[in-house]
């Protein structure tokens, strides 16, 4: 192939992986929010070691990151129905605004020297309170940036690419700072990074007819529409069934890891970022890769390749004893995990009825986070008992199993998404 035709190409695809930046609201917003992602993850880092470091204590450690998640269970659905019922853009700015002003305080406490497990606690449920909010409203979010619906899964590829470089950017330089100054920098640096994208948000210029007003039913009765359209429509119900299963493998691979390098490969904590670094890697092409693809055709037949892959990896590891393959395992798992989070979102958007996406998408956001921390609970459980090998032979059998019931259904799932693919304009004729 002419050289000429392979730069031709290469800058085609190019232009098509960055597409949706094409749209100036969804641009301003991509780079507000990539930086912010960076403070965010420094925090996380820097919380951590803090917690650790006052209290020496896995338990009190694991209580502060319990406390930071485990709001997002109960309280994302309920954040649903207010992203179906109020302006999205002003949910999403006064969500910002209180993880700043959760940044702020901890700096703080800390800066000032008091700071103390209590407060750590308290401000750690602060933020996942905020979170559990924050997140279904700025999935759904998303749409209103877009000024041409056939760059929506670009724009879902992109933020979740700018998502992973943001994980390995941001523990990478709150490590730097810690060494330097302390973790109270690290907060204070988060608070400051909020500022592009609380300027952004009071900045879009949204086209009118954006902002709703409050639903006329219930709010109980709202919410119990969301969870009775997810259940009873299969192909929503089956991309959460296998996203739950996935989150669910992700947050018991994450949990063993720290046992994986001490125990198996007989290493220490440059073996393990090493390993989650990979993962990070993979996550990151997997999204790019995703934001070169034309339009959301085949997500489908990802997602059905995507979980038995990360099943069979998920059993690979449990036997594999040398780092380096382990890293190579582990950036594959990345891949795989990125193709079916990012296709899910992406379908769930193209499908879903538009005045209850709000409250589809916090369901979204409720299995990815909330089947982590169970998967962690019952891998560290067998884990003692059956043993890692076995432990993650099990689970990726379960990726397997529900793959199949998965492939069965598949032309029945196809029949129902169709006749919406092609009155959204998706695919034009029946295929």
């Amino acid at each position: 192939m002419p050289i000429r035709e392979i730069l031709n190409q290469s800058n085609a695809h190019r232009e098509l992986m960055f597409r949706a930046l094409k749209n100036v609201n969804y641009r301003r917003y991509y780079f507000a929010w990539g930086f912010s992602s960076i403070g965010t993850w420094m925090q996380a880092v820097a919380m951590g070691w803090l917690v650790y470091r006052l209290t020496h204590s896995p338990l009190l450690l694991g209580a502060v990151a319990f406390a930071s998640q485990a709001p997002s269970i109960v309280l994302s659905p309920f954040a649903g129905v207010l992203s179906d019922r109020y302006d999205r853009r002003w949910l999403l700015f006064w969500a910002q605004a209180c993880l700043m002003i959760q940044a702020c305080l901890l700096a703080a406490v800390v800066l000032t020297g008091k700071v103390n497990t209590a407060t750590l606690m308290g401000l750690g449920l602060f933020l996942g309170i905020v979170n559990a909010f924050e997140l279904p409203i700025r999935q759904a979010f998303i749409k209103e940036l877009i000024d041409d619906k056939n760059d929506l899964s670009n724009a879902i590829a992109l933020n979740a690419s700018a998502m992973n470089i943001s994980k390995l950017l941001g523990p990478a330089l709150a490590g730097i700072l810690i060494a330097l100054v302390g973790e109270g920098w690290c907060f204070t640096l988060n608070a400051f990074s909020f500022i592009p994208i609380v300027m952004v948000l009071l900045s879009l210029k949204l086209p009118r007819g954006q902002a709703k007003p409050g639903g006329n039913g219930s709010f109980l009765g709202e919410l119990g529409e969301g969870f009775r359209y997810a259940t009873r429509f299969s192909p929503i119900r089956a991309l959460l069934l296998m996203l739950g299963i996935m989150s669910l493998l992700q947050g018991a691979f994450q949990t063993l890891m720290p046992v994986f390098v001490k125990e198996q490969y007989h290493t220490g904590p440059e073996a393990f970022g090493l390993i989650i670094g990979a993962a990070g890697i993979g996550a990151v092409g997997a999204a790019l890769y995703l934001a070169g693809r034309q339009s959301i055709r085949g997500l489908w037949r990802h997602i059905g390749v995507a979980l038995p892959g990360l099943g069979f990896l998920i059993m690979a590891f449990g036997y594999v004893h040398d780092v380096r393959l382990a890293a190579g395992v582990s950036f594959l798992v990345g891949f795989v995990t990125m193709m079916q989070v990012a296709s899910t979102n992406s379908i769930l958007q193209a499908i879903v009825e538009e005045d209850k996406r709000g409250r589809i998408m916090s369901l979204y956001g409720t299995v990815l986070i909330g089947a982590g921390p169970v998967g962690s609970v019952i891998a560290g459980a067998s884990s003692g008992t059956l043993g890692l090998p076995l432990t993650f032979l099990i689970g990726g059998s379960l990726a397997l199993v529900t793959t199949l019931i998965f492939w069965q259904s598949f032309a029945r799932l196809r029949a129902k998404v169709l006749p919406i693919y092609i009155e959204k304009g998706i695919i034009a004729v029946e295929q």
